[in-house]
């Protein structure tokens, strides 16, 4: 479903594919206006919301794993996390009735896990990849950097990543609560920091704010 901020209605959307165990992981609209949803096991369903019309992007078209936790972007460039590693998405025009190119990254090509959980473009063109035990790969314009105990990172399983108009990258891990990244460090907030439970679902940011979604509600810093 999908709700219409405007008038308030909802409308369904993907009745059409017949399998009762689609789940969708995440959701990202791009400049064009398509809806991309991440699904567990189903791949990534390219929507267009006026009409509702689809088209399914899977390994058999060269997506990196069907498993599509998290999407993110800039421009006309998508990046999406999977637990196969991986994959970008350039948009482009109709060639051959292609309408975009996808690359893969996994561990055999830099990222330091296949299990990524959260992906996020930052605003020098950075894409940060949270993973399972791994800590954070990023993908820099000369090659990759990883971030992990060692570098003040106390969990290596990492849940949900975003930014802020700042420059800070947020960090949300399984188990130690928030992180924030800043000028090559990281500085931890927990529960005597304020938060009021470690168990953080996803983070977002808000102008000046970072909401916290816990399971009990959410913090706002």
């Amino acid at each position: 479903w999908l709700l219409n901020l405007s008038d308030g209605s909802l409308k369904k959307y993907l009745d059409q594919f017949n399998h009762h165990d689609l789940k969708i992981m995440s959701l990202y609209q791009d400049r064009q206006g398509f809806i991309w949803a991440g699904t567990f096991n189903y791949g990534v369903f390219r929507i267009r919301p006026a009409d509702g019309t689809w088209i399914r992007i899977t390994e058999q078209e060269g997506l990196v794993n069907n498993n599509v936790l998290s999407i993110s972007g800039h421009l006309d460039t998508l990046w999406l996390a999977t637990l196969g590693g991986a994959s970008e998405i350039v948009l482009q025009p109709d060639q051959d009735g292609q309408p975009f190119r996808i690359s893969s990254y996994n561990r055999e090509t830099g990222l330091v896990s296949n299990f990524i959980y959260s992906v996020y473009e930052d605003n020098s063109d950075q894409i940060w990849f949270g993973t399972d035990g791994d800590g954070i790969s990023v993908k820099t314009k000369t090659g990759w950097r990883t971030y992990n105990e060692n570098d003040g990172l106390t969990d290596d399983v990492i849940y949900s990543i975003t930014g802020d108009h700042f420059g800070n990258i947020w960090i949300a891990s399984a188990s130690k609560g928030l992180f924030k990244f800043n000028q090559d460090k990281f500085f931890h907030f927990g529960l005597e920091e304020g938060l009021s439970n470690l168990d953080i679902t996803g983070i977002t940011t808000i102008q000046d704010e970072v909401m916290i979604i816990n399971d009990n509600g959410f913090d706002i810093l």
